[in-house]
């Protein structure tokens, strides 16, 4: 995990993030506070990016990925901040040295094996629930144990949104073009179970939306990657911020999802957005935090039960109306005038805030490490305050010589 902000008025972006990441391997996790999360997207423009969770885009360093993109991009441009992003799509969809068929096709065996292991892997602990407690488990109650689990994938991976330009026709066309992958992988996988026809075509249903949905619940894939991409077009008077959910590259197409659209102007003087770990922001914006908010207002919920429904929702928004009053609009009416300075410190400090409480608490420390903040405005471009290097600097004077628009080669 991570935590990660973004502030922005009508002069600039702050950005800032911490440095750890947790790495997986088997059944062990290791947490390394060495991790560089945010980039330059060009050395000659005021556009930086910025990436979470899974720190790998199907087994390439986002890094790596960013840095060949920069090489790419050279001294191009474009009138606003959409078109980057746009690009960035395009050059992760066409590049084939970096995805190669043969790599997507082995992503989409993985996927719907690891998924369909997971189905029976639920069907089996029910089955052994169900074993304990009558000491027998008979043929028909392990079927309606399967169709009950299938039943309840189906109905999930259906009402997740789609993935951005996936529609029937792209479920047909996957469908008919996987049907056969599908049919061997589910055959592996539940070879030993009661398997009925509707089961099947569930299965098959849901092999599918693995790469035409995108859930966000209790499935979510756990490849996926925040990318937010911020910064100014050539047209862009004020800041805009576009951020994204990737999770791979199939049929030489990116299943993404846009998470936040936003631009300064307009009645939108500015903004504060967390991204991963975000609830020590929340606490310090509304005054409260967000657990105690939940487990409070079910409290209420539940105590006036016998109340007209309207009754309490007015209650709860008043509630609502008070912390944005006394403790939301305050802060944002400040940071529609701080300076770029003051933006790059505030943003520093709430993720501090977050590194801090995972620090004193005990849970792990998925926060921490040295905090990089960079500040990027139309006039001065994308520029460093706070950066870690892997080496020291003194050492190194090349690394600085390369410099570029105030933008080093390594960043």
């Amino acid at each position: 995990m991570t935590a990660e902000i973004v502030i922005m008025n009508k002069e600039a972006v702050a950005i800032a993030a911490d440095s750890a990441i947790t790495v997986s391997r088997g059944e062990g996790q290791k947490i390394i506070t060495s991790a560089n999360k945010i980039f330059a997207l060009s050395k000659f423009q005021p556009v930086g990016i910025m990436v979470y969770g899974n720190a790998d885009f199907m087994s390439i360093p986002w890094e790596s990925i960013i840095k060949m993109y920069r090489k790419h991009l050279g001294k191009g441009s474009f009138a606003n901040l959409g078109q980057y992003a746009a690009d960035f799509i395009r050059f992760l969809e066409n590049d084939r040295n970096l995805f190669p068929k043969h790599v997507q096709e082995d992503h989409i065996k993985a996927s719907i094996r690891g998924y369909f292991s997971l189905i029976k892997r639920e069907i089996l602990e029910e089955a052994d629930l169900k074993l304990k407690e009558r000491s027998e488990i008979t043929f028909d109650k392990l079927k309606s144990i399967t169709q009950m689990i299938v039943e309840k994938h189906h109905v999930y991976q259906k009402g997740a949104p789609n993935a951005e330009f996936m529609d029937k026709s792209s479920f047909e066309l996957f469908q008919k073009k996987y049907n056969g992958v599908i049919s061997v992988i589910r055959e592996e996988i539940f070879e030993k179970l009661p398997i009925g026809h509707d089961d099947i075509l569930k299965l098959s249903d849901i092999a599918v939306y693995l790469f035409t949905k995108f859930p966000m619940g209790s499935y979510q894939p756990y490849n996926v990657s925040g990318v937010v991409i911020t910064g100014f077009g050539e047209k862009d008077i004020f800041p805009v911020l576009q951020s994204y959910a990737f999770e791979c590259i199939i049929n030489n197409h990116l299943k993404y999802l846009v998470t936040k659209d936003l631009k300064i102007g307009n009645g939108i003087d500015q903004a504060i957005m967390p991204f991963a770990q975000s609830e020590m922001v929340f606490t310090f914006m509304e005054g409260v935090d967000p657990e105690y908010e939940a487990a409070l207002e079910a409290d209420i919920r539940e105590i006036c039960a016998k109340m007209r429904r309207e009754d309490v929702d007015n209650y709860l928004a008043r509630l609502k109306d008070y912390r944005r009053t006394t403790h939301i609009d305050p802060v944002l009416q400040v940071v529609s005038i701080l300076p770029k300075s003051e933006l790059a410190a505030m943003a520093e400090s709430l993720v501090n805030l977050t590194s801090f409480k995972r620090k004193v608490t005990m849970v792990a420390e998925t926060v921490g490490g040295p905090i990089d903040v960079a500040v990027i405005s139309r006039g001065d471009g994308f520029i460093w305050i706070k950066r870690k290097h892997y080496f020291r600097p003194e050492l190194n004077p090349q690394f600085f010589d390369s410099c570029v628009g105030g933008v080093q080669d390594g960043n």
